[in-house]
């Protein structure tokens, strides 16, 4: 949500003004359109509070964990690979509790009301597959629900946390077109009916989430169906569908996919392709020219010398 400290006080932690190293960048855009990212290390905790105008607003949660909450509501945990949809159709208060002593990578974008009105009904969205946690206000007219952030909405967020790569005249139309893919990542599965519910995939969702945070932390070790059942207390036929249901890919897949965005952003930096494959988890540097390749549409090696050929290589992986 869009927070400002003035005018309301936080019940949990007192409102602080962040330094001004933290202080989140922002970019409005044509039509009322927002974004705001914050990409820095918090030293301590930090809640921020305001008010939340009529509109619907997506934040992803890339690094580090906050609390979000509407008007004395329930509070909403977000931890990386998660995103918070929130739709409000009057003005309510809200409350932002950032985690202090960790990276804090998040972004949010904020549509108008007007500009999505059948959006701002909290009548007319449904639960999706990929729910995490409902901490609605319908009283209010307000809907804040947690989900497991798709691949490739988790992108879209790191895409905004590189923003600089188009500068001047170009950027409102690169970042515009941001908004609407989260968007559409979004309603893809909100506005789809409820497929994967009931009580015993609700109790899922927060192991499936470790699960994937095993994942997405440490790739590089060797990961078996099996082994990562058993550190998330699941069983194995459980994880893996309820895996496939709340990510949309396999285990197998989602390891292999991440350990490549590894692998590329590790090339970027000038990393030989031997290293590189045995640092991400390959344990045969033919397999990974193959997996690579599959995935990027190179080989690893031409991806190499094609990021060493852009402007800024380092910079951008």
């Amino acid at each position: 949500m869009e927070s400002t400290t003035e005018g309301v006080e936080a019940d949990r932690r007192p409102c602080a003004h962040p330094p001004h190293d933290q202080i989140p960048q922002n970019w409005t855009l044509p039509g009322g359109r927002c974004i705001s990212c914050w990409n820095t290390h918090l030293d301590t905790d930090l809640t921020l509070s305001g008010r939340c105008e009529p509109a619907f607003r997506i934040g992803i949660q890339l690094e580090g964990r906050s609390h979000m909450r509407l008007q004395g509501g329930p509070s909403l945990a977000l931890s990386p690979g998660m995103a918070v949809v929130m739709s409000t159709r009057q003005t309510v208060t809200g409350h932002d509790d950032l985690v202090g002593a960790q990276s804090m990578q998040l972004v949010g974008f904020s549509i108008p009301a007007n500009a999505l009105p059948h959006l701002c009904d909290p009548a007319r969205l449904r639960h999706p597959p990929n729910l995490v946690e409902d901490c609605s206000l319908p009283a209010l007219g307000a809907f804040m629900a947690g989900i497991a952030a798709s691949n490739d909405l988790m992108r879209v967020g790191r895409d905004i946390l590189g923003g600089g790569r188009i500068d001047g005249a170009l950027q409102p139309l690169y970042l515009g077109a941001k908004i609407d893919e989260a968007l559409a990542l979004v309603l893809s599965d909100l506005l789809a009916a409820d497929a994967w519910n009931g009580a015993s995939a609700a109790r899922d969702r927060r192991p499936l989430l470790d699960a994937r945070r095993l994942l997405d932390e440490q790739y590089e070790q060797g990961w078996t169906v099996p082994r990562l059942a058993e550190r998330v207390g699941m069983s194995e036929k459980r994880l893996q569908s309820g895996f496939k249901s709340l990510f949309g890919a396999t285990v197998r897949t989602y390891l292999i996919r991440t350990r490549i965005e590894a692998a590329s952003r590790l090339l970027a930096r000038g990393e030989c392709v031997t290293e590189t494959a045995y640092a991400v988890g390959f344990s045969s540097l033919s397999h990974f020219s193959k997996i690579y390749k599959e995935f990027m549409g190179r080989a690893p090696r031409d991806w190499a010398l094609h990021a060493a050929a852009r402007p800024n290589a380092q910079d951008r992986a």
